[in-house]
């Protein structure tokens, strides 16, 4: 099976956090975070920064991958 076709069976059954994207641009979804947050009992601080850590970190290494090729 060819790789878009699996893409393609995908689901996502979690809400977003956050999104790194190609442009350079990470967006955190604010909603999504503040029920995750409420229905989980945690932090929102300390969420949050978890996962801009964790959006970072894919910007970071897409800019890696970028200079190598």
């Amino acid at each position: 099976m060819r790789l878009l076709a699996k893409v393609k069976e995908l689901e996502i059954k979690q809400q977003l956090s956050g999104v790194f994207s190609s442009e350079g641009r990470i967006t955190l979804y604010m909603n999504n975070i503040e029920a995750i947050c409420y229905k989980q009992g945690l932090d929102m601080k300390a969420y949050l920064q978890s996962v801009l850590v964790h959006e970072y970190t894919h910007a970071c290494h897409y800019a890696a991958f970028m200079e190598a090729r």
